[in-house]
């Protein structure tokens, strides 16, 4: 109803300006229409849809080349928008077919760009590598099409600013750091006359290699850099980078511990995300601001915007979740009616070959067996005539005879080869029918098992992202009670404990996040594992000699549970007791590798623990810590056998043989 009543107010307006006529032309309609569809496409989508379709009608009435590839590329950026991907694509490529005719290369460039962010985005929403590399081919012939054409620096900054984002997302970071900072060279310099379109462009990209800044933890530069986004932003006014920019700054801030200065852009950041009405940018900036506030101790305010955010992720779940329902009953029920079909057309084709095959051999069996009968009865006759004369009397009666006896072995031979050919037709029906039959039933079962296995994946995937999302929340109830308790045991306790629910979440997480639902990347989890528990310990990377090397890619979840929690004890005790009161530098040395089984070697050079009571049977006893009971007997669990050596520190061994590996 909004759209046509927006229609209705700006055609009475027409009637109201100094033209000559009392309808605007097509041109001003056509202007009018975009300029709504662009106030509406982030906040309003159904309005958004509807005035794209305005404007792709004026143009199939136009008929002009250059208003047929603005309609579709509009309508593509509202399918992008709205998550069909494919049909965006489709879209565009007819945008490109009629930009090609015409000699504009800035807009032609301009539809490849489009292009490349549509395979970037179903990159982001199924996580495939060939997709980015497809956008990246996309958006580096975009910039060889300005490049040749001599179009204006906005143009080829904002292909390389495109190229750059693909690239961050390849991980090929130093790649897409040179490719901002050349984009950043071209419009600098021209910063004071560029149009706010290029203003803008210059603003995204000072915000995107801050980002890049931030991976490196070089923040000083990273804040100068975001504040001149923040520079350009306010003075053009667009809200969606100003709120980008101020999570930004939370984010850098927080990292160097200002978390009064954070909390100041947190809040910024949110203000503008509930302005702007857009629930992703406001689950993101709910996720800076909660670490803020969590750092701060202002655990209170913390938990109210961590509660929102989950109440806006699920939210967005549900939704992803309809859409690849949705996408997968369509592609099944497409796949169904192809299979029918060619199954149908299959049927037909043979039973048509069969019925002319049964009907040439039916005609020309009959052919013979006449031919046959009519020479014999030639042949007869002409005998008889010869002799009729001759042996009229004599022969009269065995003539007879014998044409009767010839004619009756013809007509057998006729019935026998009738019913042969009908038992061979018969044969062959139902040998096409049992085989047509089973054919159906192995389409049918084989389709449904791939449903099965796709709603099996969804499922545990699911099931994986609610046991983090629960144990998250164990985590952060423990944090909460520790934080209420004074410096005792007692408070020692439940951080620990909150660590050993944090380590078994980070595999949970791993698993819900990748296609696999029982591998874990190893060398991601024990990286995580050990900046959790330095962050916890408030360890930094400058004050710890870390020594990782993990040599194996994955393993199951079941040897991956048990071995973090051994891991998080083992590291626990280095933290908490081998490098606080150490002289020299912490150094710490972890080393996984497979050979016979699976090795973790794990050391540190603090002052080593008392082997003897690790070897003795007290340690076991009630006067033994719950993290060594908690380590052996894990070890039992798995079949596996600790060694600890003390040697210019502690040196922790443990083998997993190869037997329980293939067993998990």
């Amino acid at each position: 109803m909004l759209p046509y009543l927006y229609l209705t107010v700006f055609f009475w307006l027409g009637g109201m300006l100094p033209l000559s006529a009392s309808v605007p032309p097509d041109s001003l309609l056509r202007n009018r229409l975009y300029d709504r569809w662009q106030a509406v496409r982030y906040t309003r989508p159904d309005s958004s849809v509807y005035y794209a379709q305005q404007l792709h009608q004026l143009a199939l009435k136009s008929k002009l080349p250059g208003d047929l590839a603005q309609s579709l590329m509009t309508l593509g950026i509202v399918e992008r928008d709205r998550g069909s991907y494919a049909e965006a694509v489709i879209l565009f490529r007819q945008a490109l077919a009629y930009r090609e005719r015409l000699t504009d290369a800035e807009e032609l460039g301009t539809v490849y760009q489009h292009i490349a962010l549509t395979y970037k985005r179903m990159g982001d929403f199924q996580k495939v590598a060939s997709f980015y590399e497809q956008a990246l081919s996309y958006a580096e012939k975009a910039y060889a099409i300005y490049l040749q054409h001599h179009c204006p620096a906005g143009s080829l900054a904002s292909a390389q600013n495109t190229i750059g984002i693909i690239l961050r997302d390849l991980k090929k970071l130093d790649a897409a750091r040179q490719m901002y900072l050349s984009a950043i060279a071209r419009l600098e310099p021209q910063q004071a006359t560029l149009s706010t379109k290029d203003l803008s462009t210059l603003a995204i990209l000072y915000g995107n290699i801050g980002q890049i800044m931030i991976a490196n933890k070089e923040y000083d530069q990273a804040i100068a850099s975001i504040n001149k986004a923040l520079a350009i932003n306010t003075k053009i006014k667009q809200l969606t980078s100003l709120e980008h920019n101020r999570r930004n700054l939370a984010n850098v801030y927080r990292l160097r511990k200002q978390l009064d200065s954070s909390a100041v852009h947190a809040e910024k950041a949110i203000q503008y995300s509930r302005q702007i009405g857009d629930p992703h940018r406001l689950f993101n900036t709910l996720m800076v601001a909660y670490q803020t506030y969590r750092d701060k101790g202002d655990y209170q305010l913390a938990l109210a915007l961590i509660e929102e955010q989950k109440a806006i992720e699920d939210s967005l779940m549900r939704v992803d979740k309809a859409k690849q329902i949705l996408a997968l009953q369509a592609k099944y029920d497409n796949e169904r009616t192809r299979q029918l079909a060619e199954v149908t057309a299959q049927k037909d084709r043979l039973l048509a070959e069969t019925k002319a095959r049964l009907l040439l051999r039916h005609e020309g069996d009959l052919a013979r067996i006449d031919a046959d009968k009519s020479r014999d009865l030639s042949r007869v006759s002409a005998r008889a005539a010869l002799d009729k004369e001759e042996l009229r009397t004599r022969y009269a009666s065995a003539s007879n005879q014998q044409t009767i006896k010839q004619l009756g072995e013809a007509n057998n031979r006729q019935s026998l080869q009738l019913i042969w050919l009908s038992v061979g037709a018969c044969l062959f029906c139902l040998l096409s029918g049992l085989l047509l039959l089973l054919y159906r039933r192995v389409r049918h079962s084989r389709a449904k098992i791939q449903t099965q296995s796709e709603q099996m994946r969804l499922l545990m995937r699911e099931l994986h992202h609610r046991v983090k999302n629960n144990l998250a929340v164990v985590s952060g109830l423990l944090e909460l009670q520790a934080n209420r308790l004074g410096d005792t045991p007692v408070r020692q306790a439940f951080v620990e404990s909150q660590q050993r629910v944090q380590a078994m979440s980070l595999i949970h997480q791993r698993l819900y996040q990748t296609d696999t639902t029982t591998q874990i990347d190893l060398n991601d989890y024990t990286h995580s594992l050990v900046d959790s528990l330095m962050a916890a310990y408030g360890y930094t990377p400058d004050r710890i000699d870390r020594r990782i090397s993990v040599e194996v890619a994955e393993v199951d979840v079941d040897i991956a549970i048990p071995l973090g929690l051994i891991l998080n004890e083992l590291l626990t005790n280095a933290f908490k007791y081998a490098f606080p009161d150490l002289g020299a530098t912490p150094r710490l040395t972890l080393r996984i590798w497979q050979k016979e089984g699976l090795n973790v070697f794990l050391s540190d050079n603090g002052p080593g623990l008392n082997l003897r009571e690790w070897q003795t049977d007290q340690v076991l006893g009630r006067n033994a810590s719950f993290g060594r009971r908690l380590i052996r007997s894990l070890t039992d669990q798995m079949g596996a056998t600790l060694h600890i050596e003390v040697k210019k520190g502690t040196c922790f061994s443990l083998h997993i043989p190869t037997e329980v590996l293939e067993v998990s």
